[in-house]
């Protein structure tokens, strides 16, 4: 230990030595114009040391610069990471009034075309959560008048039939479901059958059966309801016929003209006004 540090008494002795020498040139250099040239080995032998020194001290800074800068770029993120969210909920509601707004004036068009039914606008609540049951609930602002088995339209055409009234709701059973069966008329050919809902739980169709002529159906025909069966009125459309050629025996499909899976708005048919679908004359009674 005592060997160590005589070992360090030279060194100790240069470094008091140079200090001394800088105090020295300091004192010297401040009584003259220009700087000794012990004051400038001086200078020189520092000078790397103060460059590095600068060096790094800008360094911390151009990092202490860039993560303020990364922190105020975060926020901003997140304030339009926020905005879009915002805009995008605004735009979903825009979709939504817009379709509404499609939907009411079509319905509006069917008030207009069909003056010989009484109507009254509904709402669709809820879908059935079975695959094998096709049902929807309504809501109206007001359920006096309803009735089980009143026809249910929409802008496309028929959608079915009021099956039952729970708490003043209506659950309607669609055409497309298996428990449905409806009087038709193919449009051209005039070949008459029963429209009975598939119940396919993948896609809305019904099948016609019980058909007369059935080689006298064209594909593309528009299904329309005769209203022999008391149920529904007579001239509201169904769909229209989709033949497969590759079935064994002529098969007539009935595609529906209502978009089941948009289906949002509808009316309830109370009754019949007593006119002509027009509205300008009182229908014929018959005898």
């Amino acid at each position: 230990m005592r060997q160590r540090k005589q070992r360090l008494v030279p060194v100790y002795g240069a470094g008091i030595v140079l200090f001394l020498i800088c105090l020295a040139s300091i004192r010297y250099d401040s009584r003259r114009l220009e700087p000794s040239m012990i004051h400038g080995s001086v200078v020189a032998l520092t000078e790397p040391v103060h460059n590095m020194m600068t060096e790094w001290g800008g360094t911390v800074r151009d990092v202490a610069s860039s993560v303020a800068d990364a922190q105020g770029i975060i926020k901003k993120n997140d304030t339009l990471s926020r905005r879009v969210s915002e805009l995008e909920t605004e735009r979903a509601k825009l979709t939504n009034i817009k379709n509404e707004n499609g939907q009411l004036r079509n319905l509006l068009g069917i008030s207009e075309d069909r003056k010989d039914l009484r109507l009254r606008m509904a709402k669709v609540a809820r879908k059935s959560a079975s695959s094998f049951s096709r049902v929807v609930g309504i809501e109206l602002e007001a359920s006096e008048g309803l009735e089980v088995g009143m026809s249910v339209i929409a802008s496309g055409g028929l959608v079915g039939q009021i099956r039952a009234i729970v708490n003043d709701k209506p659950e309607v059973l669609l055409v497309t479901d298996a428990r449905s069966a409806v009087d038709v008329v193919l449009e051209k050919s005039r070949t008459r059958g029963i429209a009975v809902g598939s119940g396919d739980q993948r896609t809305y169709r019904a099948e016609l059966k019980y058909v007369d002529r059935a080689e006298s159906a064209q594909d593309g025909e528009r299904v329309l309801t005769t209203g022999d069966d008391g149920r529904f009125q007579a001239g509201l459309l169904l769909g229209t016929v989709r033949l497969d050629p590759r079935a064994p025996r002529r098969q007539i499909s009935v595609i529906p003209a209502v978009h089941f899976e948009a289906l949002d708005l509808v009316y309830v048919v109370l009754g019949e006004t007593g006119l002509e679908p027009d509205g300008k004359r009182y229908k014929a009674k018959k005898k």
